[in-house]
């Protein structure tokens, strides 16, 4: 019973080949954006090419605001987002392209590569002046395409009547892995 009944037989039933693993994928691929979520009006509100290793509180104070977070981390996390979203709205029908072509789970592995980029920029340089652009460009392009493949996927593996669950579990493992992906993200600032 419990869990083990729902990974074995799924929401649904047996589920079809596969798809328990694409939603476990698409679940790390999404987590770290829900990491960040905490601490990233933090994060745009230091000055780019000011060295936020080891500690962002302490970048901030660097940077002259003496640890308060002013309007103009959430003017950059507003520009970010907009740009983000037309950068993963304009990428869609070249994923659908890509994804037809090369197949589903080659685009969602390139998708998800291109999701983390950002966050491996800002871990290997400690510089936002490289996380903003990357994270509004490459990052929501990535998005773009892992939410095309995924439901591509999806289509192909799972019997027409039983889509309508499938499309509803692959939502729900996204918003899980925000929601997961917010304490995380608080509790590893917390400590680091």
């Amino acid at each position: 019973g419990g869990w083990r009944a729902l990974v074995r037989h799924g929401v649904w039933g047996r589920p079809a080949k596969g798809i328990v693993p694409l939603f476990l994928f698409v679940t790390l691929s999404l987590l770290p954006f829900g990491m960040i979520l905490p601490f990233q009006p933090a994060l745009m509100e230091v000055l780019p090419h000011v060295d936020m290793c080891p500690n962002i509180t302490h970048a901030r104070n660097l940077s002259g605001l003496g640890g308060r977070i002013s309007s103009y981390s959430f003017d950059v996390q507003a520009a970010r987002s907009s740009f983000g979203g037309i950068t993963g709205a304009v990428t869609g029908p070249f994923a659908g392209f890509l994804t037809d072509k090369w197949g589903r789970r080659p685009v969602i592995i390139l998708a998800s590569l291109l999701v983390l980029l950002p966050f491996f920029a800002l871990a290997a340089s400690c510089d936002n002046a490289l996380y903003i652009p990357l994270s509004a460009t490459v990052g929501e392009c990535g998005l773009g395409m892992v939410r095309v493949a995924s439901h591509a996927y999806v289509a192909d593996v799972v019997p027409r009547e039983r889509r309508t669950e499938a499309y509803g579990v692959l939502q729900v493992t996204c918003t899980v892995a925000i929601i997961l992906g917010s304490p995380l993200g608080g509790y590893l600032e917390e400590r680091w």
